[in-house]
């Protein structure tokens, strides 16, 4: 583009933005614009969301909901700093800037910091608002991962609470974040009793009895959420999973693989890859994550796993240099692929190929990624398969930095040192 060009796009921005803002928004109260904004942002509907949240602060930029929605919005982009300033403008105090204290250690890795922040602040007679606060904290540590944390959290609110329906159901995410599926299905078959007629709740259970293996009960349970209805699909999906048999002659004319392709559905596609990998069928795992691929959107965190599992497919295919060009292509993506290299040798030296196994391994070391314990990794990894003469090369990197190695494993590199000539030449 020639500067011609450049000062016309400028133009052309400043026209939009100015005809942007001169639009009169709807008629709607800020309290409707920011309902409407977090209706959207539950169904991923970021621009609308947006929309919604642009239009709360022209219709009134000094109201303190505002403030407060644009120090969330702030926190969410990392910039503390103008988020402590929307949030002293709002007026807030209380439990409202508590939170913000407490996602600030969560997002430090602090979470022991942070729940005792929220546990000491509570009164020693909880009501309503501090269960809120409960509940608020304990969606902030779920999301970050702190599974364990908001279960203490949520372990304080009473059952008596106005909304513990939906502290049964944060509870129930939080125990199977954690894979504690027994106390999912308890828990799941209690509520159930209660509202046997809440499809969620059947689509929940069965997806608990098909990750404990349950394919049998997942099934049943599916039949109940589809006589209820079945609004986005997820129980005939789970159905169709249960019954998925990765040994037919053709897994491609599956009702469930069907589905997948007609609807798009990648995470789907991912799971019948997943299982035709284990049944070791690994042209059609390799077909199933390629389709995985092309429905993946683009930049999604998903792709990293999706290339990383057809990598391995090829490895067992033979297809080296396919797999090898994928490999290559997660460095890229991501700075760091060695996992990936780690299954794929592991693979060839199960099959005997030593060769190709080291020349992956060398990828790794050259770039830099094979330091700290992964030097441990790959110590033990050539030493279970006595892979020595063939990885003098690897054994030089190894013993290069054997002070960065624990004293546990000198056994190993005395075992080596006895069998190979180092060799400290460019991997």
């Amino acid at each position: 583009m020639d500067d011609n060009n450049k000062k016309d796009i400028k133009v052309l921005a400043e026209t939009f933005e100015q005809a942007f803002n001169e639009i009169l928004p709807p008629s709607l109260s800020v309290s409707d614009y920011l309902d409407l904004m977090d209706y959207y942002s539950g169904f991923g509907m970021v621009f609308e969301a947006e929309l919604c949240r642009h239009f709360a602060e022209k219709t009134d930029p000094e109201n303190p909901e505002v403030r407060l929605t644009q120090a969330h919005w702030y926190a969410d982009e990392g910039n503390w700093s103008e988020a402590s300033n929307c949030l002293a403008l709002s007026g807030f105090s209380g439990y409202d800037s508590l939170l913000f204290k407490v996602e600030q250690q969560v997002r430090c890795a602090q979470p022991h910091v942070a729940a005792r922040l929220a546990y000491s602040a509570l009164p020693s007679s909880l009501e309503v608002t501090d269960y809120d606060f409960l509940y608020d904290c304990s969606e902030l540590f779920f999301d970050y991962g702190y599974a364990l944390y908001a279960l203490f959290l949520l372990s304080k609110i009473s059952n008596d609470y106005v909304d513990y329906a939906q502290v049964q159901a944060l509870m129930v995410e939080c125990y199977a974040a954690v894979c504690h599926y027994p106390r999912v299905k308890a828990m799941l078959n209690d509520m159930i009793d209660k509202c046997p007629f809440d499809e969620t709740l059947w689509i929940r259970l069965a997806t608990c009895q098909y990750r404990m293996g349950r394919y049998d009960e997942c099934d049943d349970s599916c039949e109940y959420a589809l006589a209820i209805t079945d609004t986005d699909g997820e129980a005939q999906k789970l159905k169709n999973y249960a019954k998925f048999d990765a040994d037919a002659v053709d897994v491609f004319s599956n009702e469930g693989v069907t589905q997948a392709y007609l609807q798009q559905d990648f995470t789907a596609c991912m799971v019948y890859a997943g299982k035709c990998y284990e049944a070791g069928r690994y042209d059609a795992a390799a077909e199933l994550y390629r389709r995985a691929g092309y429905f993946c959107p683009r930049g999604h965190r998903e792709r990293e796993r999706i290339v990383h599992r057809l990598a391995l497919c090829l490895i067992h295919l033979g297809q080296y240099s396919s797999a090898n060009h994928q490999l290559l292509s997660l460095f890229v993506l991501t700075g760091s692929a060695w996992n990936a290299f780690y299954d794929a040798a592991q693979i060839l030296f199960e099959r005997g190929d030593f060769g190709y196994g080291v020349t992956l391994l060398k990828f790794p070391v050259r770039y830099g990624e094979v330091v700290g314990n992964r030097l441990e990794q790959l110590t033990l990894l050539l030493h279970h398969y006595e892979c020595y003469s063939v990885a003098e090369s690897l054994w030089g990197h190894i013993f290069k930095h054997a002070d960065k190695i624990s004293s546990s494993y000198q056994r190993y590199l005395d075992i080596a040192a006895g069998k190979v000539e180092p060799k400290d030449a460019h991997i």
